[in-house]
């Protein structure tokens, strides 16, 4: 059967009426703001494909979230220190990055700076030309992401 949008919206209303039986407020209450939040920014993509059929829109939100969200599970709280401080002062050299990973107490038995660094680089978060490194397009969204998201919880982040 072909996916076209009528059926994407069938299916839309679908997940909307079983978020809507499953999910109630109180026992979100249980789970903390993040799942409610989520569950919000789901809702809201429903409803986008519901009331405006903006399905192109919506499914690529719902992408852009889930890649977020994946980093964010992997990232250590090092990495997202040394994003934050791209993003403040624009870019950063090599030997800064050098002295950042040294500060974050990882040991080299761990992770070495260069798998450290290129979790960055290849979740496409920064790239580095003429030995300076800046945030991407991306990186830049997954900072507005994780601030508007997690701004609590970035300091409980270990290493």
């Amino acid at each position: 059967m072909p996916i076209t949008p009528s059926y994407l919206l069938r299916v839309s209303a679908t997940e909307k009426e079983y978020y809507n039986d499953h999910f109630n407020d109180k026992d979100l209450d249980r789970v903390g703001t993040g799942l409610k939040q989520y569950r919000e920014y789901a809702k809201s993509g429903l409803n986008r494909i519901i009331n405006n059929n903006d399905i192109e829109g919506a499914i690529a939100d719902f992408k852009i979230a889930l890649d977020f969200e994946r980093i964010y599970q992997i990232i250590f709280g090092s990495q997202l220190k040394l994003l934050e401080r791209i993003s403040i002062l624009n870019y950063i050299d090599y030997s800064e990055i050098e002295n950042f990973y040294k500060e974050s107490g990882i040991s080299m038995d761990q992770y070495s700076l260069r798998d450290w660094i290129n979790y960055l680089k290849t979740s496409n978060l920064i790239e580095t030309n003429d030995n300076k490194t800046v945030l991407t397009i991306k990186g830049n969204a997954f900072i507005e992401y994780i601030n508007m998201h997690y701004k609590n919880l970035i300091k409980t982040k270990i290493l």
